[in-house]
């Protein structure tokens, strides 16, 4: 049985206790990061932290941009429906991230040829999805 040290408390557990991110446990053990998260949520340093924020005048109108933007530009709208309902079904199990399907590289993004259709998607890496951005740019005159 594999075991792995929890950075927060030094106890050697198994690797069962500790949580996943991305298929790789956690540096903390499952106590240790519940711990830590009662007390953040406990103190409202977040809830606190946006209150702050939002408060700024700068974040305020980059906000109120954004807002106009997905009110005013349907396919803004559409684009965002898209992405969030790919990363709900990947949340929920019912979709599995898949490796690069141009260079193999193991962490894949997905890409919508067509947001009107957001299942339909091609697992791209970083750089091969960024590249594939750039080659629609050039074949549609520039935007």
């Amino acid at each position: 049985m594999d075991t792995k040290i929890c950075t927060k408390c030094k106890q050697e557990k198994p690797v069962g206790d500790f949580s996943l991110n991305r298929g790789r446990p956690r540096p903390r053990c499952k106590e240790c990061s519940k711990a830590e998260a009662r007390l953040y949520n406990k103190n409202g340093y977040y809830r606190n932290y946006l209150r702050e924020y939002y408060k700024r005048p700068e974040a305020r109108e980059q906000r109120k941009k954004r807002m106009i933007e997905y009110r005013t530009r349907p396919a803004v709208r559409i684009k965002n429906l898209a992405r969030w309902f790919v990363n709900h079904e990947i949340r929920s199990g019912r979709l599995n991230r898949q490796p690069c399907a141009f260079c193999g590289e193991e962490q894949g993004e997905a890409h919508h040829k067509d947001y009107t259709q957001p299942l339909m998607i091609v697992w791209l890496c970083k750089a091969c999805h960024h590249q594939v951005h750039i080659e629609m740019q050039d074949t549609r005159g520039g935007n």
